[in-house]
């Protein structure tokens, strides 16, 4: 960490040291060697364990026992975000803020991102942002410009001035489904979010895919609209969307945790549509079997472990919130993390998330493909729900999440999903836990899983 803010900096030596000038803006080769490391990175740390900021130095300062000198690395005071070095070798092609709008984005970018200088044409990603920096661009975007966006909108536009122009034109917030990669083949790929509603967790894995990968994302706002009231409700939605954007079969379907019952529920849909699935990917999920309710304390706990910053979970056993509702519950748990990690957590920002977050999950326990219902004809039973579509399951090889440990198909590798199946079903376990599998580097045999196994014609 930096002294003074919540970033990670990087200080590097390099074995055999260039000819720069440190008190100058580094020069291209050493940006080169920066660039290079960065993206490295990217392919091994997960995306919240990334440096923002870089030093090269000489040589790493130690003390007189040999070991690293941390003060005096923090007094080099040397370190610039990778992109404001780019900047600085590429300043012709920088574009100050050209309006209003323009102006208040690049003042919450700066903020955020803890940078100096932002052109409206910098990808907000590039920049270091991560998903949960964009959180917080959304919560200011909010409080200084009135405008609710979702992050669906910060993925695909990611530029202030793409923003800028989708704020002015569009009814901003609206996007739900989000372009994540655009590849060479004509294959598309349809992610669905998984509790949280934010398909951003897609990322590592869409650019990864030769097809085009589609992202389905949702917000509190559903909520309020009645339209999460039950799975079966939100892939009737969701379905408009897909058709929208492919008129005609088949589809592939993906879903990530609570996103694999909606998934699973959209495949079951089209396929009485009179449509065809070629794949449904389910990853990191087990068949929709086990309907015990979520605790209150688990659901939180489920929660902030799937934020993916690294929190311990277990510094909030035995906490007692049973006389407080959800919303102080939520708020007590963030400024404990605040108070023992350090960690930056904005209750009011990640609220609306844990809102779809509650949602996702109580629909998800209460879906029950096994005992279909016709609302029509007073709810009477009428069968089992099961799906053509050839369906692939891929497990995390360590670790559980708590709520999955008592399914009863734990120890099958299709973990039940053959009771909800017409067709094969193949079960697959892949390095990673289900917080990691979609991280690099373990995200790489998951995209060659899904790319050996789809049948699209």
């Amino acid at each position: 960490m930096s002294r003074g803010s919540q970033q990670l900096v990087a200080y590097i030596a390099l074995k055999h040291p260039l000819s720069i000038d440190l008190d100058q803006a580094e020069d291209e080769l050493s940006l080169q060697r920066i660039g290079e490391l960065r993206d490295h990175l990217k392919q091994t740390l997960p995306s919240y364990m990334l440096p923002r900021a870089w030093s090269l130095l000489p040589d790493i300062p130690l003390t007189r026992n040999g070991k690293i000198d941390r003060k005096a690395l923090l007094a080099t005071e040397r370190h610039s975000t990778y992109q404001s070095q780019q900047q600085k070798l590429n300043s012709q092609q920088f574009v100050a803020p050209r309006n209003a709008i323009e102006e208040v984005l690049a003042s919450i970018w700066l903020s955020v991102l803890n940078i100096e200088k932002v052109s409206v044409h910098d990808d907000f990603f590039n920049l270091g942002g991560l998903s949960f920096d964009a959180v917080r661009c959304l919560s200011l975007i909010k409080e200084q410009l009135n405008k609710t966006l979702s992050l669906g909108d910060m993925w695909e536009c990611r530029t202030i001035a793409r923003l800028a122009t989708y704020m002015q034109k569009s009814r901003a917030g609206e996007r739900r489904l989000v372009i994540l990669g655009e590849g060479e083949s004509a294959s598309q790929y349809f992610m669905i979010h998984p509790g949280g509603g934010q398909v951003v967790g897609y990322y590592p894995l869409a650019e990864r895919l030769t097809g085009t990968s589609l992202g389905i994302s949702a917000s509190a706002r559903d909520i309020d609209n009645g339209g999460m009231k039950s799975i079966a409700f939100i892939a009737q939605r969701y379905i408009e969307l897909i058709r929208r954007q492919q008129q005609r079969g088949p589809y592939t379907l993906i879903g990530w945790s609570s996103g694999s019952y909606i998934a699973f529920e959209i495949a079951f849909q089209l396929e009485r549509l009179g449509e065809g699935v070629a794949g449904l990917f389910i990853i990191d999920a087990p068949a929709p079997l086990e309907h015990t309710p979520v605790l209150p304390m688990d659901m939180l706990k489920g929660f902030f472990e799937d934020l993916g910053l690294g929190l311990s979970i277990k510094l909030i056993d035995g906490f007692s919130l049973s006389s407080l509702d959800q919303k102080a519950q939520f708020a007590r748990i963030c400024d404990h993390f605040n108070q023992i990690q350090a960690v930056p957590l904005d209750r009011e920002q990640l609220y609306p998330i844990f809102r779809v977050f509650s949602a996702c999950v109580n629909a998800s326990r209460d879906y029950d493909p096994l005992l279909m219902q016709v609302p029509e004809s007073a709810r009477s039973l009428v069968g089992v729900k099961k799906t053509h579509a050839p369906i692939t399951v891929i497990r995390a090889q360590q670790g559980l999440v708590t709520e999955f440990a008592r399914h009863p198909y734990q120890q099958e590798l299709h973990w039940g999903w053959c009771q909800l199946s017409h067709s094969q079903v193949q079960g697959i376990t892949l390095p990673g836990t289900h917080h990691t599998l979609l991280q690099a580097p373990q995200v790489a045999a998951v995209a060659d899983c899904i790319s050996r196994h789809s049948n699209q014609v």
